[in-house]
């Protein structure tokens, strides 16, 4: 077989070889021959020969400071095993195996170390103020985070390009959705947004502002600093003469509480509403007078041979929109039974047999 090179002047034997790479047994130098690391590698008078061109090539990507082998990538990364690398190695497109070794590239791993730093387009769209991706997106493109990168398909953002785009475009003396839940200990700022409860929020590129004031004068309004002007679930429930706390929900939900509202979760409820209620409403007593029935009172009254049909009314069609859980047991006022059963016949209208008779004569 016929070799460009020149044995005596362009290869290196494999004694040779092994003495100008530092490797202490031929054997080595036989398997890398086999292994193929030296490509142009020829036989000539039953002597292994290689090309000076094929150490050399070899000799840069051992040397090669752009490159640091799986062992180095892992101990800058902090990584305490080569195997967190391994499950990561994706993240460096540009890495390769030489002789079974994996070469990172550094220009790889700085970008990687980059990544770690920097937010996705989801993060920035809730630091900014829940914003929507779409937007975060078109700001990339308009070139607002000027350090932003793409990633194996997915943006990257610096912080300090987040901090920027803040200052650009935060109106002076102003929060965040985000800030002011914070500042109140209270998510539903949106919902008190939609209340007018912060009546001089206002909506710029699609991101809601609220005015330092608007948050210091609700939060002197409801005193949400002062245990002394509000009460739990618990405690209204045992200031009202109910059972249990789930009755306070259901007034809740009614809206019989107007003023209440939840801080980390926690309902609180002003005492002016307590006493409020108090006005309007008696303890558990009052849904047990001749003003309200029971499921099985109500399926006697209206004809029913099970108390499944009543239940199906109330809970799926509504159609007692005032019934309530009074210790565990349905409360049907009057006035809803009535209205029901006025909806099944109707005093002052005709049925369909009345109606035809009426106009045939």
């Amino acid at each position: 077989m016929k070799n460009s090179f020149n044995s005596a002047n362009d290869c290196l034997d494999v004694k040779q070889t092994a003495q100008r790479l530092n490797i202490r047994s031929t054997s080595t130098i036989h398997k890398m021959v086999q292994d193929k690391k030296f490509p142009n590698t020829f036989k000539s008078n039953n002597k292994w020969w290689i090309p000076i061109k094929d150490i050399e090539a070899y000799e840069k990507v051992q040397n090669d400071k752009r490159l640091l082998s799986a062992k180095e990538a892992a101990e800058r990364l902090g990584y305490k095993s080569l195997d967190s690398l391994f499950n990561n190695i994706d993240n460096f497109p540009n890495a390769f195996k030489f002789n079974g070794k994996w070469k990172i590239p550094l220009d790889d791993l700085s970008l990687y170390e980059k990544k770690l730093q920097c937010l996705t387009v989801k993060q920035v769209a809730i630091e900014v103020g829940n914003t929507s991706l779409a937007y975060i997106t078109d700001m990339i493109h308009k070139n607002q985070f000027p350090n932003a990168f793409k990633l194996k398909g997915r943006w990257w953002i610096p912080p300090e390009d987040l901090e920027s785009f803040k200052k650009s475009i935060r109106p002076e003396g102003y929060l965040t959705t985000r800030e002011t839940a914070k500042e109140l200990g209270y998510t539903g700022i949106i919902r008190l947004i939609q209340e007018k409860k912060l009546p001089n929020a206002i909506k710029i590129n699609n991101v809601w502002w609220i005015p330092i004031g608007d948050v210091k004068t609700f939060k002197i309004s409801k005193n949400i600093d002062t245990k002394e002007n509000f009460m739990n679930l618990k405690e209204a429930a045992k200031e009202l003469g109910y059972k249990s706390s789930a009755n306070i929900m259901y007034y809740l939900k009614k809206n019989k509480f107007p003023n209440a509202f939840t801080v980390k979760g926690h309902w609180k409820i002003p005492i002016e509403d307590i006493e409020a209620f108090r006005k309007l409403f008696t303890p558990d007593d009052k849904y047990f007078s001749d003003k309200y029935y029971s499921i099985k009172e109500v399926t006697k009254r209206l004809g029913y041979n099970s108390t499944t049909s009543v239940l199906n009314l109330l809970k799926k069609e509504n159609k007692f929109p005032n019934a309530l859980m009074v210790n565990k047991e349905w409360r049907i006022p009057i006035e809803d039974i009535k209205k029901y059963e006025f909806s099944l016949n109707p005093t002052d209208c005709l049925n369909m047999e009345e109606t035809k008779k009426r106009n045939w004569m």
